[in-house]
């Protein structure tokens, strides 16, 4: 496997921090923005973490709007993203 796949795959594998609570984080580069792309991969990997099998419920759609563009490592050099789920209960349950 190539070394920027392997990238992609470490940037996109979040640390979990609690129940609905992940962490990820940004490739330290020079550019001083957080690719949108990068925040949707990163927000649809925690969606899926929540769900206990998503084989047989795999997300069918994903949305999203930039208003303001992020700075990562504003308040701290870390570069570090946090991702808050909300688990919802599927219909008829």
């Amino acid at each position: 496997m190539s070394s920027a796949i392997q990238d992609v795959l470490a940037i996109l594998d979040l640390e979990p921090l609690e129940v609905n609570l992940f962490r990820g984080r940004s490739p330290q580069s020079r550019w001083q923005r957080v690719f949108g792309g990068q925040v949707i991969g990163q927000a649809l990997v925690a969606a899926c973490r929540t769900v206990e099998d998503v084989a047989l419920r795999p997300p069918h759609s994903l949305h999203a709007y930039f208003l303001l563009g992020a700075i990562p490592g504003c308040r701290s050099s870390t570069r570090l993203i946090a991702f808050v789920t909300a688990r919802v209960s599927p219909r008829g349950a």
